[in-house]
């Protein structure tokens, strides 16, 4: 009986990008020095006979990851392909050797060997680093974007907020390809306002490295809907009734009516006449309008609460400010004296 050997089976070598589970992938004409990339070998078997105890092994000038490989057979007509995952530590041609051996049907072992040169680009880095001040959902966030100019994929990158010599927050981004670039945002929760000074560090090649870029941060706060703060605070004596006179601001960003300014009754303080209470019709967001209280109060007090009620989507709002009075002097009525009132400023 006439057996005949099978045809040698081809070789084909192929560099691709580094993508998790690509068999195919995009040719790279120039792998960079240091730079992890995928090198898939394809074996296809022309015969109408299988081939038997295949093994493939790849070596040549890199350092190759799992550089042996095994199949129990490979069918007549068909192909199977196996990617390696390759460095290169020299740059131009560097060569990649495929080595395949396998047992034909008579038993006999084969062997089939390619060789294939690839250009190796010298490596490559230019990162910068920007940061920015942004809101986000009502938050504050820092926004910085890594960039890498080069043809170097930057790897194990972290990104920390530094703040008085501290660590105040820590982000670990994906891999930053060559002439390619990530964003991360570090949320506002864990860090505080002030200086801060985002530091990047990654590995470039075969070197660590580390940018870093400072700002000046700014905690966002929105704007409530409604509140009054009381301004440009006065008081003055006229023998044991205390008039207080400001202006009662509205801070908030909607429109409040029916506003209602009076000092807390307290067992310290008790509203009398003529101002017991101070009726304002309405006050437009970021406006104001004057205000008077007269009250009796203990010599002895630092402070005296202010309540102010007023009407916003149809409802009733009530809060206490309190006012600090600070020293007030006692001094008798100014109309019987001809002097003018004494007046002190206060903060609320």
């Amino acid at each position: 009986m006439d057996v005949r050997e099978p045809q040698r089976p081809s070789l084909g070598i192929a560099v691709t990008e580094p993508k998790t589970g690509d068999t195919g992938g995009v040719t790279v004409s120039n792998p960079v020095v240091g730079a992890t990339r995928q090198v898939n070998v394809t074996v296809a078997n022309g015969n109408t006979e299988p081939l038997r105890n295949v093994q493939l092994r790849l070596d040549g000038d890199a350092d190759i990851k799992n550089s042996r490989r095994i199949s129990a057979s490979i069918a007549s007509g068909d192909q199977t392909s196996h990617t390696y995952r390759v460095k290169f530590f020299r740059s131009g041609q560097q060569s990649l050797n495929a080595t395949l051996t396998y047992d034909t049907p008579s038993g006999k072992t084969r062997t089939v060997s390619q060789v294939d040169t690839v250009n190796v680009d010298a490596a490559t880095s230019d990162v910068t680093l920007d940061v920015s001040n942004q809101i986000r959902n009502d938050s504050s966030v820092i926004l910085t974007e890594l960039h890498q100019f080069g043809n170097v994929e930057l790897e194990d990158v972290q990104i920390r907020a530094v703040n008085d010599g501290s660590t105040v927050a820590r982000v670990p981004i994906s891999n930053v390809p060559g002439d390619g670039s990530r964003n991360v945002a570090l949320d506002d929760n864990d860090i505080p306002a002030g200086n801060i000074t985002i530091v990047a560090t990654f590995t470039a090649g075969t070197d660590r490295q580390t940018i870093q870029q400072s700002l000046r941060y700014s905690k966002y706060s929105p704007a409530p809907t409604s509140a009054i703060a009381l301004t440009d605070v006065g008081i003055t004596r006229s023998g044991g009734t205390l008039t207080i006179e400001g202006e009662a601001a509205n801070v908030g960003t909607a429109q409040v009516n029916s506003v209602l300014i009076s000092a807390a009754n307290t067992d310290a303080v008790t509203p009398v006449w003529p101002t017991k209470e101070y009726f304002i019709d309405n006050i437009d967001s970021n406006e104001f309008e004057t205000f008077e209280a007269t009250v009796n109060a203990s010599s002895n007090l630092d402070q005296i609460p202010i309540q102010v009620e007023y009407t916003i989507n149809g409802q009733r709002v009530s809060s206490t400010l309190p006012v600090d009075i600070g020293t007030i002097e006692s001094q008798s009525d100014s109309n019987q004296e001809g002097g003018s009132p004494l007046q002190q400023s206060v903060s609320s």
